[in-house]
């Protein structure tokens, strides 16, 4: 009687048709599924929930977890170190080696790459003090979990090979080393190949007292290659360096050779006699081309330049050069004609208020130097006729003279000036005076030239490499420009 008066309260008939349908795979249509369906679950996400399927969807979160939980309970903790960078990282430290990627990230690999080729470079550093701590260094990176091929290898052996020769040449040896980099590193991968733009500073304490400290700061591409979890540094180069000429040399290289040009676009004025305060340029020059800092504490990368001027990046070495001239004196000609070898200046007079070729090339700062009778050319190094007796005038520079290299294109001098740079020290070690320098575009800060050469024109070690120098196989020309202590406008 009840279940006629209140058909609600029926006991609903059940669905045994639908469960042997889902039993047997029919494809049939099943009840509550809108179209025929061939999976044992027809129903949308949301009739599943309302049949009691979330119990399944709710273990599989559990799951996970516990997963995560047995991972982090058998495996050691990642260092703190490995915690820097961007990023989310799911990698782990396995067995205490360092660069051992077990990272499933980007941002993963990317910390683990940069810490294994930051660790080369200091390592490769130690050359400058010892041989045989750069190469317990790079053994180190190999218990680490890391590997380190031929070419790179001889790479990192130049330091020593170069400190080694200046060692034999005048007794000179690096007691003290310092590594630092600069925080935009770049990292690029492909497949199982990472490349890494990294710019390095380097600070040697020398064993000579009167040089005291020296310091400079290159690029360098680092190439790597991951077999599983184990990355290789497979080859490691200095990045390529700009050429600081003027895209068309034109009369500046003509007007250091000595020939003559027109005159400032200036009204004619009474000369004045002005004084060239060395002890000023010098003082500007090791200010601004210093990256490497004590700050109490360690050693900090820090490459900043006067914010009072443009900054040209990667071809600022001659507007770093005219900003050290200008403090030490030389007075700015003025000039609208950016084109004119004897317009000297910042700041032009409109309408493009910009820098003059002179100012910030440099072939034309050496043709300004020669042309406006502030300077004279010295004999090139190294010398055609070694008999010439300016043949060691390279060797002779002041602090506050200038020195031009041509080493481009491709690194093989082709008459026309690529670089700047100005002395900023002397020294001498067993009978033998020798200048320091300093520049921007790579930076150095009071390096004996004879160094700097060295780095500049050993040879770099090829791929498959018996012996290397990791040096940046330039062949280059170098010209030293004696400036006046005075001169006129």
């Amino acid at each position: 009687m009840d279940r006629q008066l209140n058909p609600d309260r029926r006991r609903p008939r059940r669905n045994t048709r639908g469960r042997r349908a889902l039993r047997r795979g029919n494809p049939r249509r099943l009840p509550g599924c809108p179209v025929s369906c061939l999976s044992p679950f027809p129903w949308p996400r949301g009739e599943l929930m309302k049949r009691g399927h979330h119990i399944m969807k709710s273990r599989r979160r559990r799951i996970t977890i516990t997963l995560g939980l047995a991972t982090a309970l058998v495996l050691p903790a990642a260092p703190a170190s490995a915690l820097s960078g961007t990023g989310v990282d799911v990698g782990v430290r396995l067995g205490g080696k360092r660069f051992l990627d077990m990272s499933v990230t980007l941002g993963g690999h990317k910390r683990v790459v940069l810490d294994l080729v930051r660790e080369y470079l200091a390592a490769r550093d130690e050359g400058w003090k010892d041989t045989q701590s750069s190469a317990a260094a790079l053994a180190a990176i190999k218990t680490e979990g890391a590997q380190v091929a031929a070419q790179p290898t001889a790479f990192a052996a130049g330091p020593a090979t170069l400190a080694a020769e200046a060692e034999d040449d005048n007794g000179l040896r690096a007691t003290e080393v310092a590594t630092g980099f600069a925080d935009d590193a770049k990292v690029k991968f492909k497949g199982r190949t990472a490349s890494v733009t990294i710019t390095s500073g380097t600070a040697m304490t020398w064993n000579d007292a009167n040089l005291g400290e020296s310091s400079l700061s290159d690029t360098y591409v680092v190439t790597l290659e991951r077999e599983k979890r184990t990355w290789t540094i497979t080859d490691v180069s200095y990045a390529p360096t700009p050429s600081a000429a003027a895209p068309t040399s034109g009369s500046a290289d003509t007007a250091a050779a000595g020939s003559t040009s027109p005159a400032a676009d200036k009204p004619v004025g009474v000369l004045a006699e002005h004084t060239y305060d060395r002890g000023a340029a010098v003082a500007y020059a090791k200010k601004w081309s210093k990256t490497m800092y004590f700050d109490g504490m360690e050693w900090v990368y820090d490459d900043v330049r006067n914010p009072d001027y443009d900054d040209l990046g990667g071809t600022n070495c001659a507007n770093f050069v005219s900003q050290a001239l200008y403090a030490g004196g030389w007075t700015k000609t003025g000039g609208f004609n950016a084109s004119n070898p004897l317009n000297w200046d910042d700041n032009l007079t409109g309408p493009i208020y910009a820098q003059s070729k002179s100012w910030i090339y440099a072939d034309w700062l050496r043709g300004f130097a020669v042309l406006s009778g502030r300077g004279e050319n010295k004999v090139a190094w190294p010398p055609e006729d070694v008999t010439d007796p300016g043949s060691q005038d390279v060797w002779e520079l002041e602090p506050g003279d200038l020195l031009f290299a041509d080493w481009d294109p491709n690194k093989v001098a082709d008459g026309t000036i690529d670089h700047a740079m100005i002395i900023t020290g002397t020294y001498t070690s067993m009978g033998f005076t020798e200048p320091t320098y300093s520049q921007n575009s790579p930076n150095r800060y009071n390096l004996p030239l004879s160094i700097g050469m060295k780095i500049a024109t050993s040879p770099e070690p090829e791929a498959d490499p018996g012996t290397g120098y990791g040096g940046q196989g330039r062949t280059a020309v170098y010209y030293p420009v004696r400036l006046y202590d005075t001169f006129s406008d």
